[in-house]
């Protein structure tokens, strides 16, 4: 009995942090750039159960990791001169508070008072040589390939950024994504562009998300239930157990 307090009680875990990472992806359904989340489960193989009988093997599922999904999102037009959506592999560079750069996709950029390219949420936007990009007064005009130039004279570019391997990139929070150096490579111009007036929208399919949330949450009732009946039992035998020592 006791396994079957462990196995459900894993199984209630792991719907958790499901529903969690589902809950924060619908939040972000409408968020330029978001990239949605998913949780691959593992298998924890015993070699031997002591309080089984027979010391049987037994296979216990737990949450594996979360992973993040990279397919591209829908691209929508505006107005907005310092908008930009990203298409194939290729990620902005970001400045984070540690002096320690991040990537995204959001392309909903603007500029500081003092003309720095800033992302959003104020997080400095980086060239190829990862210092940040700085404006003068005028129409920007971006290009496929990430330059950007006003009034008519080339002022920076776009740091584009390629992962080599889509497996090894993580949340950093938000639409931010971080990687190991040795995953990043230079975006292939032959493969990528960048749209001015543009935004990617989120890769998050609400239909789809509640779907699963709603499976989700189905399946954690289920074990709140199995564990209702694994404590009835459990009092009923602590109470057979107190009548026979009375005895």
């Amino acid at each position: 009995m006791q396994l079957g307090f462990y196995v459900s009680g894993t199984s209630g875990s792991n719907a958790e942090q499901q529903l969690d990472v589902l809950s924060n992806d619908m939040a972000n359904a409408n968020t330029a750039g978001y990239r949605a989340e998913d949780t691959s489960f593992s298998t924890i193989l015993s070699q031997k159960v002591t309080s089984g009988p027979g010391n049987l093997p037994a296979a216990f599922g737990t949450m594996g990791r979360q992973y993040v999904d990279m397919s591209e999102g829908g691209v929508r037009l505006t107005s907005n001169p310092l908008d930009v959506a990203l298409r194939g592999n290729a990620f902005l560079r970001v400045r984070m508070p540690d002096g320690s750069v991040a990537y995204t996709r959001a392309g909903d950029l603007r500029l500081s008072g003092s003309g720095k390219l800033l992302t959003a949420d104020g997080k400095a936007v980086l060239d190829n040589s990862n210092s940040p990009i700085t404006l003068p007064s005028g129409n920007p005009v971006i290009a496929t390939n990430g330059d950007i130039s006003v009034n008519g004279h080339s002022v920076g570019q776009l740091g584009l950024t390629a992962f080599s391997d889509l497996t090894k990139v993580k949340k950093q929070g938000g639409t931010l994504l971080t990687t190991p150096t040795s995953n990043v490579t230079a975006a292939d111009p032959k493969t990528t562009s960048v749209v001015q007036k543009a935004l990617e929208s989120s890769n998050v399919n609400p239909i789809l998300t509640m779907t699963e949330m709603m499976r989700v949450l189905r399946s954690y009732q289920s074990t709140l239930k199995v564990l209702d009946q694994y404590n009835k039992q459990m009092s009923q035998l602590n109470q057979q157990v107190a009548q026979v020592t009375g005895n």
